[in-house]
């Protein structure tokens, strides 16, 4: 599903495009970090046990992310790109 979220306008194409969204009712790896794209200036959150994407949020796995697009990615969630 192709997804805009303009605080990721900062990034390359090719960056906004390795982007892999998790969607609601997705379970999440306890102990997997994620970025809710819906709400970014949360920062990383830890997910725990048994936790899902919930109905509203779109989550951006770390897991499912190269090591150098997870740090372009929290910068530009904190507007520092």
């Amino acid at each position: 599903m192709s997804r805009t979220f303009g605080w990721l306008a900062p990034l390359s194409e090719a960056e906004r495009a390795a982007v892999v969204f998790s969607e609601p009712g997705e379970l999440l790896a306890d102990g997997d970090h994620y970025l809710d794209a819906t709400s970014p200036k949360r920062g990383v959150v830890l997910s725990m046990e048994g936790e899902k994407v919930p109905v509203g949020g779109v989550y951006i796995r770390q897991s499912n992310t190269a090591a150098d697009l997870w740090t372009r990615l929290q910068q530009a969630g904190f507007g520092k790109l």
